[in-house]
């Protein structure tokens, strides 16, 4: 029994240290998750889908944007197993003399926030002391800082994706080179570098070439955010958008830049400018950017300006298309820097998005899309806020934002970060998570939770902070719906976002909103499309023929060449869908209806008939367009029907009239020849005021279409 005993005992003891060993083997592999090498992140096209690969592995987009608990973050991001949270430092905070002065002067500090946030930063300035300049910004920069978040993700197994915000410099900058901050066009200055600013781009070089060489091989790095633009949603300050007013930016650097620009548009030819300008007094020395004009007094003086070409002032196209280049210059700066220094990690950015959105008004002028499509970035994502509003037209409307398809089918890894808003219940309201979480898997994108605690613009009020009951449904959701992918289409809307110059009298133009509306209301019908800018199918106009349908929905400018192009492809074989005033002046906003005759293939006069608040129906005519909607109402008296109707020579066109107006019914609303097909009120926007169902036969007038053009996917 004793031998037996011992046996037994010697056997447990043995047992014992197996336990001991495997308890080791499993407490290692729980700290396994730590981070010890560095990384190499890529974005690869791979089963239909733009995807993100770490060290050679396809990871899905999923992570936190963290703003004032940087730590809870990367916990959270730790217990939830997402990818990655995203930190974004700023200059001011990194940079040492900055962090001194306003430790050593808070009531200083505090005056100078307060006439900041009311655009009296010059005033401000005034109250800094001088400061002397540095050899290197890069000298002054406190790493400890991001030393200790890297370090700090890497022990719980967290990527990080860092963010620098340069351009809102330290004190000593903006002290030096104030003529150096953009300002908008009543003088008042903004808190933001110039765009191109030479100082600007010297200290700020300096400064994130010293975070990239620094950070670059370090295992918790996933990749950079560029963090461009006023808010780093590729924007201009402006418009009351967080403590920025007007239009910016007449600076004296930015028009110094703006003289070099137009001597080399205009080939150094001054009576060219004259001409352009009808100023014989201007010179290259002496320009100056125009001021924007005063909006409609009356409802009759908007409705002229809605149906008209817009701001035609030459002086003004010159100084948007500055605007517009400068921004992408800047932006390309410091991508291509980025890239320069660390060819093995991903860039991430917010960029310009398709259809019209309000940070595509004039003052932000955030439309440079496929700017971002040729550019080195290789994560794109926005930041709407979840709210009834957003997701109605996900559930509702079974529509997903049109940036996700463009930028994943121009080979960019996409992602939603979505903002908590104030005053939303979400636990009330759990289909909005449920509903966003699963668009973004369906549509094979990424989705990122935001940190919340950051005022509205506007109101003032915070940004809520989603619960972990909250966080949990968000990732659950996700990870448990199969991932889809979005397919390309026969159909196309051809955009031309260049247009938000000509029409800022509101933030949300009529005919700027209108093809944003239908690009829903399609998704609404069940009909998925594609998007493209005007930019990219001149430089390639074979892209066309890859479609069936190509709908010009209120281009009410258009150049020659884009014309041109549109005729040789309904040449070729493809239909033409003419909405509302697409081409009713040429580029210049001159020109009446001559774009248009040649787009319809028309010889005779066009005139208009200056009518709002009508409606219309279908006529009683034998034809597959009308095929289930004969003789149904069309539109109803509205006050958004405020497009005024271009009239011509039907008959002796060639045209089938196939909607007419009940005021009078010798006005055709829509109609067709071949391949061609006018419509000319309001589509989209018909959602505004009318139910899905009264719109129905608008939905199956488009279906029809479809089935004719044999566009159907």
């Amino acid at each position: 029994m004793r031998y037996i005993s011992r046996k037994i005992l010697l056997v447990l003891i043995i047992a014992g240290l197996v336990v001991f060993s495997l308890s080791l083997v499993i407490f290692k592999k729980k700290n396994s998750a730590v981070l010890t090498k560095p990384v190499k992140s890529y974005v690869k096209k791979t089963n239909g889908n733009a995807k993100l690969f770490v060290d050679n592995k396809p990871v899905d987009l999923l992570g936190f944007y963290a703003t004032t608990e940087i730590k809870e973050y990367i916990d959270k991001a730790a217990e939830y197993k997402v990818l990655f949270c995203r930190i974004k430092v700023g200059w001011l905070m990194l940079d040492k003399v900055t962090q001194k002065f306003i430790e050593e002067n808070p009531k200083l500090v505090e005056r100078i926030k307060q006439l900041n946030s009311e655009g009296r930063l010059r005033e401000a300035i005034e109250l800094l002391p001088d400061f002397s300049l540095p050899e290197n910004a890069a000298d002054l920069i406190d790493f400890k800082r991001i030393d200790d978040i890297l370090d700090y993700a890497a022990k719980k197994g967290v990527y990080v994706v860092l963010g620098f915000y340069y351009l809102k410099p330290p004190f000593w900058w903006i002290k030096n080179f104030p003529d150096h901050l953009q300002r908008n066009d009543t003088g008042g200055l903004c808190y933001m570098a110039t765009f191109n600013s030479p100082a600007l781009l010297k200290y700020a070089d300096q400064v994130i070439e010293a975070i990239v060489k620094r950070y670059r091989n370090h295992p918790a790095l996933l990749g950079w955010d560029l963090c461009f633009g006023w808010t780093s949603e590729n924007n201009y300050p402006g418009a009351g958008y967080y403590s920025s007013w007007g239009i910016y930016d007449y600076s004296p650097i930015a028009i110094k830049r703006f003289r070099e620009w137009l001597k080399k548009t205009y080939n150094n030819d001054i009576e060219a400018l004259r001409k352009a300008w009808g100023n014989e007094s201007v010179t290259f020395d002496n320009a100056l950017p125009p001021q924007p004009l005063l909006s409609p007094k009356s409802y009759r003086e908007l409705v002229e300006f809605i149906n008209g070409p817009g701001d035609t002032r030459k002086q003004w196209l010159d100084w948007m298309l500055f605007r517009l280049e400068e921004k992408i210059t800047c932006m390309l700066h410091f991508a291509k820097l980025y890239k320069r220094l660390d060819p093995n990690h991903v860039l991430f950015q917010t960029p310009a998005t398709p259809l019209y959105s309000s940070l595509k008004y004039v003052a932000f002028l955030s439309i440079d899309y496929y700017s971002y499509a040729k550019s080195p970035i290789d994560v794109v994502h926005v930041h709407p806020g979840l709210s009834e509003k957003s997701v109605k037209k996900i559930i509702e409307y079974r529509c997903y934002p049109p940036f996700l398809k463009y930028f994943e089918h121009h080979g960019k890894a996409a992602l939603i970060k979505w903002e908590g808003r104030p005053g939303v219940d979400y636990d009330k309201h759990s289909e909005y998570i449920k509903a966003v979480a699963e668009m973004a898997r369906k549509t094979g994108t990424g989705l990122a939770i935001w940190g919340g605690h950051v005022p509205m613009p506007g109101s003032g009020l915070e940004q809520p902070e989603f619960t972990d009951e909250q966080i949990k449904l968000f990732i659950e959701t996700f990870k448990s719906t199969p991932e889809g992918e979005l397919k390309k289409t026969k159909i196309l809307i051809l955009d031309e976002p260049r247009l938000s110059f000509f029409t800022y009298y509101s933030k949300q133009p009529y005919k700027l909103s209108e093809i944003s509306a239908l690009w829903i209301l399609l998704h609404a019908a069940g009909i998925d499309c594609d998007v493209l800018p005007v930019d990219e199918v001149k430089d390639n106009p074979g892209l066309l023929s890859e479609y069936k349908l190509v709908i010009l929905d209120n281009m009410f400018r258009i150049d020659n060449s884009t014309v041109d192009i549109l005729v040789d492809y309904v040449k070729g074989g493809g239909w033409l869908f003419i909405v509302g005033r697409t081409g009713a002046y040429d580029w210049y906003g001159g020109r009446k209806f001559e774009q248009l005759k040649k787009l319809l293939n028309i010889s005779s006069v066009v005139a208009e008939v200056k009518v709002t608040k009508y409606s219309w129906k279908f006529t009683h005519e034998d034809d597959p367009l009308l095929e289930g909607i004969k003789g149904k109402r069309g539109d109803v008296k509205s006050p958004y029907n405020i497009l005024y109707i271009p009239v011509f020579d039907y008959k002796a066109e060639g045209y089938k009239v196939l909607g007419v107006l009940e005021q009078n019914s010798t006005v055709a609303t829509v109609g067709y020849k071949g391949r061609i097909v006018f419509w000319f009120p309001r589509l989209g926007l018909q959602i505004v005021d009318r139910d899905l169902d009264e719109i129905q036969p608008i939905i199956q007038f488009i279906k029809n279409l479809i089935k004719l053009a044999n566009a159907e996917t």
